[in-house]
């Protein structure tokens, strides 16, 4: 397999690794993915025999399938039901290079709770305050998205974000790359988090988000972009997950 491919395959693993260490993936539910350049394929972890959850994701376990859920199985691998929310999104959005599902505890509670993540702190994390500031939409259905009209529903929800919370179910983010995806999901995770903390600290009572003079503070990060204009930063923060990666479970094995 070219090299380029087989990179692409690592990080799907190891990113994969990351968010289930972190709580945005669950034992053996959710899903990362990334389109094949030049191509109506991608690459997306799947389920397999001898199966020992998210978390011990190897690059083995990252298989190449098509935008459409024709097979059940690709080289012994599942493909998953909710397949059309990452085939129907890289077909709608070309700019899509990764796509992730994911359950989140906090992103899935405050959901249920009718709970908005808004833009309540600056520069305790002001990587996340332009995707609060832009609003995150949400699906309002708990559904199985297993088919490509479901997906052209949720798709019209998101809009175009790159984020939309879905309510009783989880998350699904795109982006650029996978250190792009996994950094944001990362983010509103802590946003909910952080939402549904302070809105117990307050009795219940609707946050505030933070005064205009302090969002205009952070125009830099909104003009230019996340990525664009803390480049430095997501790669300072992707590689410190990845050293805990290294330090705890272990860094992705190769193919066999």
């Amino acid at each position: 397999m070219d090299e380029s491919l087989q990179t692409l395959r690592r990080k799907i693993a190891l990113g994969t690794r990351i968010l289930a260490s972190q709580g945005c993936l669950g034992d053996i539910l959710g899903h990362l993915s990334a389109r094949i350049p030049g191509t109506d394929e991608m690459f997306m972890r799947l389920l397999g025999d001898e199966e020992k959850g998210l978390l011990y994701s190897d690059v083995r376990h990252v298989r190449r399938l098509g935008f459409d859920r024709t097979v059940e199985q690709v080289d012994g691998y599942r493909v998953p039901l909710e397949l059309p929310i990452h085939g129907e999104l890289y077909k709608a959005r070309p700019e899509a290079q990764v796509v992730l599902h994911a359950h989140p505890y906090h992103c899935l509670i405050a959901t249920i709770a009718g709970l908005e993540l808004r833009p309540i702190y600056g520069s305790y994390d002001p990587l996340i305050l332009s995707r609060a500031m832009q609003g995150i939409p949400v699906y309002p259905r708990s559904v199985l998205i297993d088919s490509p009209e479901l997906a052209a529903e949720f798709i019209s929800a998101m809009g175009d974000s790159d984020c939309c919370l879905m309510r009783g179910h989880g998350l699904t983010v795109i982006g650029p790359t996978v250190e792009a995806v996994t950094l944001l999901a990362l983010r509103l995770e802590m946003l909910a988090k952080i939402t549904l903390d302070a809105t117990r600290a307050t009795g219940g009572r609707a946050l505030e988000p933070l005064p205009q003079a302090d969002l205009d503070a952070f125009a830099f990060v909104v003009k230019q972009g996340l990525q664009a204009a803390v480049s430095k930063v997501y790669e300072w923060t992707w590689n410190h997950y990845v050293q805990r990666i290294a330090d705890t479970v272990g860094l992705p094995a190769e193919d066999e």
